[in-house]
């Protein structure tokens, strides 16, 4: 290999480079230690530095001079006088790379330079290059020649190499790659220029990889040439083994100014290698057992081998073709050329060459085209194997008009679709509505981070985006409102719903998301609006439990104008039913529930209002409550406070006996389908012969009343004191629903 310069570009097609390739490639040529001269068309085009030190020239000597005119070949007795040094050297180089040696006159009065050379020619278009690679000579009778370090061979960097080559850092950072890594990536690689490379499409495919890597970057970095066999997936999926070595740059000083990592594709080579190895006969075995057509030419195109799949796959009996060439056995003009064209540049190159083509009948074939070596490694004959990749082509159109389907179905949706890795948010692509939604078009799109399309606001930021992001890819499937913003600053609701994903080939999470700004904007209405009913409803409750307080008032100052006990009594039992009902409304209003009240806060407020209102103390009555966090209705809270108030006022007032402490329970309890509210004191219990029911007192009319309203089940039972229960809301009909003042009407 012969690192061949060009004065401002790597040799081949110019690229936009992400660093200063004139810069570069300039100092590469210069401050490589191999002396270097470059001929273009005849005309040296340059010198390195150490060439010109060692021709002891000046580049204003030798630059722009004709070869002819600058130097000699060298015969055996010594420089050739008269023979053409351009087409001695062309003549030399007809069957690829050669060495010679020429005599060099820079100064026409001064003693000539002997040098050994190294060549490889090159075409570019209508130019011609010649890469001459100069050392001293060995030892010959009469001169003395210094040899100096072993031969270094470069290959042609960048896009005319036949091998994956790019540029990192020190530290590994990806600077560029050149065409032949591009391809086989199959996609644009812009993205990845400025990350680590060990984070490329080239090695994600393995952990282990990526971890030996790093190592070799480490040793790299060190001053050390790392070198060791790897594999890389190709842009069909296809894992490849790949001869990888990456080598430290230094410049003049020594320092390293960046690391050149190279990879070359031996998958090919390895398995031709294996097989130049065998013998004939094991050649011949391998062959005549194989299901591809394998043929074996000579220079002139003629055939000296087929194995028997040739006969089967043509219908040409396999000793009709040998000593013939395509041509003479009237196979299409055009075909012929195609094969005596690959068959040709590997005898040139010594390369293997693969091509497609499709025959008459139809066939697709994947020919390839591999030199067989002598042992000086020349070419003594080509072997050509071909396969029938009919099948893989009707494959490939399936998968595009898959491709094409998987598109439209991208671009139909009326959802906004993204598809982002998992661990930068880097956005992968998006379809139609997404670019039409956010304003940027597809190139802009892609490699955006998420944040592009973010608030950025707390919780809506790119640590935020990155944390859902995480959560798909390891939990599962996330749903959540997401904050965007367009590309002109507004800001925007999304519903989003996060999955992971395998697109390609590549796990992402994919993202579809929803405009709801109009649901929020319903929402936030709606929202307002019960909040101004929850107003309403406190407004209202706290008037009535006022209006109610008013009337309880009243009727005090009515009760304390009069000295009549039985007038008294009437009242305090009225102000005690009116202030029953005051409290669910104090309740109601107080508590952040407007539909129902605690039952166990109730009870206790009651009973200790009542107590008071008949002057019990602590001392004479203990009332001890249970509800099991039972929650009532309006309605059913207040039929319930009437029913509890009266039972209990009972209690109050015929329960205390003197000398002996009172206790009263109060219970509501969930039982089968419905409620049990029960009230025992251990008072003397109900009088001989009294039956409540039958009792036409306003009390027991009431409490009779309410049951009926409550569709409950009342029962007394008097044995070591009075016990109440009333069991209520069983199935569908059960609780209170209408106005007990209207059913008592």
């Amino acid at each position: 290999m012969i690192l061949a310069v060009r004065y401002g570009c790597a040799m081949g097609e110019q690229q936009q480079l992400t660093y200063d390739d004139t810069t570069l490639a300039g100092f590469l040529f210069d401050a490589s230690r191999e002396a270097i001269c470059i001929v273009k068309n005849g005309y040296i085009e340059r010198c390195s530095r150490s060439a010109l030190e060692l021709l002891r020239a000046s580049a204003e000597q030798l630059n722009g001079r004709h070869i002819d005119d600058a130097a000699l070949a060298m015969g055996e007795s010594g420089p050739a006088e008269g023979v053409q040094c351009l087409r001695f050297m062309e003549e030399a180089l007809a069957d690829g790379d050669a060495g010679f040696e020429l005599a060099w006159r820079v100064d026409p009065g001064g003693t000539p330079v002997h040098t050994a050379v190294a060549a490889r020619r090159h075409e570019s278009g209508a130019d011609r290059f010649l890469y001459l690679l100069l050392r001293r000579p060995p030892c010959r009778e009469g001169m003395a020649w210094d040899f100096s370090e072993n031969l270094t061979v470069y290959r042609a960097i960048y896009h005319q190499a036949l091998h994956l080559a790019g540029i990192l850092d020190i530290d590994g950072i990806l600077l560029d790659v050149n065409a032949v890594a591009r391809r086989f990536a199959g996609r644009d690689l812009q993205g990845f220029i400025g990350k680590p490379f060990w984070e490329t499409p080239w090695w994600i495919h393995s952990a282990e990889e990526q971890q030996r890597l790093r190592g070799a970057v480490r040793r790299a970095a060190a001053g050390e040439e790392v070198r060791f066999e790897t594999n890389h997936r190709d842009a069909a999926g296809v894992m490849h083994d790949i001869d990888f070595s990456l080598k430290p740059i230094r410049d003049a000083s020594g320092r390293i100014l960046c690391l050149v990592p190279e990879g070359r594709d031996v998958t090919e080579r390895k398995r031709i290698e294996a097989a130049l190895i065998e013998q004939e006969r094991q050649f011949r075995a391998l062959a005549e057992n194989s299901y591809d057509t394998i043929m074996r030419f000579d220079r002139q195109c003629r055939h000296l081998y087929v194995n028997p799949n040739a006969e089967k796959e043509t219908g040409i009996p396999a000793g009709e073709f040998i000593g013939k060439t395509h041509r003479e056995m009237g196979f299409p003009p055009h075909l012929c050329k195609l094969w005596e064209d690959a068959i040709g540049k590997v005898f040139k190159t010594g390369g293997c060459e693969r091509i497609e083509f499709q025959l008459p009948g139809g066939l697709w074939i994947d020919w390839l085209v591999m030199p067989e070596r002598r042992a000086d490694g020349s070419a003594a004959a080509v072997i050509t194997a071909a396969r029938d990749i009919s099948d893989m082509k009707r494959y490939e159109e399936e998968l595009r008009v898959s491709e094409q389907t998987y598109r439209e179905i991208f671009n139909g949706v009326n959802d906004i679709i993204l598809v982002q890795e998992a661990g930068t948010g880097m956005i992968i692509d998006a379809n139609t509505v997404a670019q039409e939604y956010f304003g940027y078009s597809p190139e802009e799109f892609r490699g955006l981070s998420i944040d592009a399309v973010s608030s950025g606001i707390p919780p809506y930021s790119m640590e935020d985006a990155l944390t859902l992001l995480r959560r798909a890819a390891e939990q599962g499937p996330q749903l959540f409102e997401w904050l965007a913003r367009r590309r002109d600053g507004s800001p925007t609701w999304l519903e989003v719903m996060l999955k992971k994903s395998v697109i390609g080939g590549r796990e992402c999470i994919l993202g579809v998301s929803r405009d709801i700004n109009e649901r929020k904007h319903f929402r936030d209405e709606l929202e307002q609006s019960l909040r101004l009913k929850d107003l309403l409803l406190k407004e209202i409750h706290h008037r009535v439990n006022n209006n109610l307080q008013i009337i309880l008032s009243l009727i005090n100052l009515q009760g304390s104008s009069t000295d009549l006990l039985a007038v008294s009594d009437y009242t305090r039992d009225l102000q005690n039913r009116i202030q029953a009902m005051a409290f669910v409304h104090e309740l109601l209003y107080g508590s952040g529930n407007l539909l129902h009240i605690d039952f166990h806060a109730y009870v206790a407020k009651l009973a200790e209002y009542l107590m008071v209102s008949y002057g019990r103390s602590s001392d004479q009555v203990r009332i001890s409550t249970r509800a099991d966090g039972i929650r009532l209705d309006l309605n059913t809270a207040v039929n319930c406070g009437f029913v509890m108030n009266e039972i209990l006022s009972n209690s109050l007032k015929y329960a205390v006996r003197n000398g002996r402490g009172c206790e009263i329970a109060i219970e509501l309890v969930r039982e089968g389908g419905g409620l049990r509210l029960s009230i025992s004191d251990n008072g003397p219990g109900l009088p001989d012969g009294v039956n409540p029911g039958a009792v036409r007192t306003l009390g027991m009319r009431l409490v009779q009343l309410l049951s009926r309203q409550l569709r409950g089940r009342a029962s007394w039972r008097s044995d070591g004191g009075t016990r109440f229960e009333l069991i209520f809301g069983e199935g569908p009909e059960g609780g209170a629903h209408d106005s007990i003042w209207m059913r008592a009407q």
